[in-house]
């Protein structure tokens, strides 16, 4: 956007006033003189018409340089030395309106049978790019997060259900996520090694990571998207007793982060300091049955709104709950609001049980104006539902919009769970239709 030229200078009016002022002086001095004040009035007069040209051409805009400044024939001349040079002020740089879209996804578990169902045991791969084909196109923020609820690595061939197949990575990248989060309270349950190589593999597709990190790499995962600073904070509201064991190891100590307010607050703070205009934190509840908000959620999430937290992505609930508006005070006495989404439910499981089979792709678009105020513009959804069924003989895993057309061959049993999946969805979220954003 082009910025807008600033106007007549206030030395300028100045100078011109402080002229018109002596010229005006002269008038009613020599109009005392007697016969030969007409005169003078008269020369006084002409002064004042050079002076009132010469405020005309400052103050007017300057033009388009045309013929006689190029020095062509016939172009008009100015005679003499009463031509006044125009005068252009540089340009004032007005910042313009910057936005950028989040997409964030539930929880993606890549269990056993999952890993069944595309597991080629000749060539011991998994060819997951047909799993996500049905939501790809809707994977398209200029942010887009999920959280893996799986270790990640190539050491032995014992995958379980928290220990799936690299190419699971793959299949993430393939399906338009760029970031992945793996604050999981069963992240740590295969060692801190299994921790590091799941790292790795997610880094060597190119991920960016959050909640898994080492000594040499930061916590804090900071973004730029069309010109605005975003920081990514993910957080594991609890271990398994397995997982704090092996933290306490000296391979794993600081690979996860536990959640605390004073943890919270510094890193916040420094997401600040180091230029963050919108802050997306992420918690995992560890609490897989909850199935309603619970008031410790409600209170962690005041608290990080309280902070300076502008979204906060609560996981790990296998069924959805709703987004909500938190306005609250700060230590600086103001208000400050956040958009919380306790949870979007499932993303990928094999579990057949309840709301384990839907989740949602939630769209946030965020602006920050002119002066630097961060807002809200829209919040939408993607319902999806995990639909399975055998073709061919075997087990097929595919997560499709359950709000669109049913695939062609489709059963009729999938079709009517796939319906009951959308109801619960559109259920929990229905109050997005009436939250109102400043």
């Amino acid at each position: 956007m082009r910025g807008k030229k600033r106007g007549l200078s206030v030395g300028s009016i100045l100078t011109i006033c402080l002229t018109a002022a002596v010229v005006i002086g002269c008038i009613a001095l020599f109009s005392s003189f007697g016969e030969t004040g007409e005169s003078v009035v008269t020369d006084a007069r002409r002064v004042a018409g050079v002076l009132t040209e010469a405020f005309s051409a400052v103050t007017s805009p300057p033009s388009t340089p045309g013929p006689a400044a190029a020095g062509i024939a016939g172009a008009p001349q100015v005679s003499g030395d009463a031509s006044v040079p125009v005068v252009t002020a540089a340009p004032s740089a007005v910042p313009a309106t910057r936005a950028f879209r989040l997409t964030a996804a539930g929880l993606a578990g890549f269990q056993s049978d999952v890993a069944d169902a595309f597991y080629d045991r000749d060539t011991e791969t998994c060819d997951y790019s047909a799993l996500f084909a049905g939501i790809n196109a809707h994977v398209r923020g200029d942010l887009n997060l999920v959280t893996l609820y799986n270790t990640l690595t190539a050491q032995g061939k014992d995958y379980s259900d928290t220990k799936a197949h690299p190419s699971a990575a793959a299949a993430l990248r393939g399906a338009g996520f760029d970031t992945v989060l793996y604050p999981d309270e069963k992240s740590l349950d295969n060692g801190a090694q299994g921790a590091l190589d799941t790292l790795n593999v997610l880094k060597a597709q190119g991920l960016n990571v959050g909640g898994l990190h080492t000594e040499d790499t930061d916590s804090l995962l900071l973004f730029e998207k069309n010109g605005i600073k975003i920081a990514v904070l993910a957080y594991t509201d609890q271990l398994s007793s397995r997982g704090r064991n092996n933290l306490m190891t000296a391979s794993g100590q600081g690979l996860l982060t536990l959640y605390s307010d004073e943890t919270a607050a510094q890193d916040i703070a420094r997401a600040t300091e180091q230029g963050a205009e919108i802050i997306i934190v992420c918690v995992n509840w560890a609490q897989e049955d909850t199935q309603q908000v619970t008031p410790s959620q409600r209170e962690i999430a005041r608290t990080l709104t309280a902070l300076g937290a502008d979204i906060i992505l609560g996981t790990r609930p296998s069924r959805i709950l709703p987004v909500e508006r938190i306005v609250t005070s700060t230590d600086h006495g103001d208000t400050h609001q956040a958009l919380v989404a306790y949870s979007l439910g499932t993303l990928l499981t094999e579990s057949r049980q309840g709301y384990d089979i839907s989740g949602a792709l939630l769209q946030v678009d965020v602006m920050v104006d002119p002066l630097e105020a961060v807002r809200i513009v829209s919040v939408s959804y993607t319902p999806t539902y995990i639909w399975r069924q055998k073709i061919g003989g075997k087990w097929q895993y595919r997560v499709i919009c359950s709000d669109a057309a049913a695939p062609a061959d489709m059963s009729q049993d999938q079709k009517d769970v796939m319906g009951r999946a959308l109801k619960r969805v559109q259920e929990a979220l229905e109050n997005l239709n009436t939250l109102q954003w400043d």
